[in-house]
Formats: C-alpha cells, sequence, structure tokens
C-alpha cells in the first residue's frame, strides 16, 4: 500500500513512501492539491473549481485553465487521477 504525507504549513510539501513528489511547485498547483485533499465530500465540479480558482475570467476561459492545471498536476504525480473522480 502506498504511503503518502501531506503538509501544508510552513511550506508545501508531498511525499510518496518518503519522497519528495516534484512538480507540484506552483501556487496555483499547490492550492488546488491542498483543496482536493481538504475538501474530498461533496466532491466539487470542474466548474465550481473553475470557478474559484478563476472568478474574474469567463466560464469557457476558466475550464480550460483548469484543464491546463489538471494536466500540469497528472505529469507531477501520475497517480493523481486513481484519487480523483
Amino acid at each position: 500500500m502506498a504511503s503518502y504525507q501531506v503538509f501544508l504549513l510552513g511550506g508545501f510539501q508531498f511525499l510518496h513512501q518518503g519522497m519528495p513528489v516534484k512538480g507540484i511547485d506552483s501556487s496555483r498547483l499547490q492550492s488546488l492539491f491542498a483543496l482536493l485533499v481538504l475538501h474530498p465530500q461533496p466532491p466539487l465540479s470542474k466548474q465550481q473549481i473553475a470557478a474559484l480558482f478563476w472568478p474574474d475570467t469567463d466560464e469557457q476561459q476558466a475550464r480550460a485553465n483548469l484543464r491546463g492545471l489538471l494536466f500540469r498536476m497528472q505529469r507531477a504525480w501520475p497517480e493523481f487521477r486513481e484519487f480523483v473522480a
């Protein structure tokens, strides 16, 4: 079984089996990660997350931005999709 540790205070740190997961280095990626970890239920829709992250952007652009962010998360941590619906 995989072991994960998340530290959100005093600097973001995400460990998988004691080793740092690299690539979750931007504040947006870290914020998305924290949001998903801290609020697993009920799951937020992509539309809700896009509106939270880009409130001053039209919905189409906000969703495109979110797709890009999710792609970056997937590249940084391939197991990411196992934890989100």
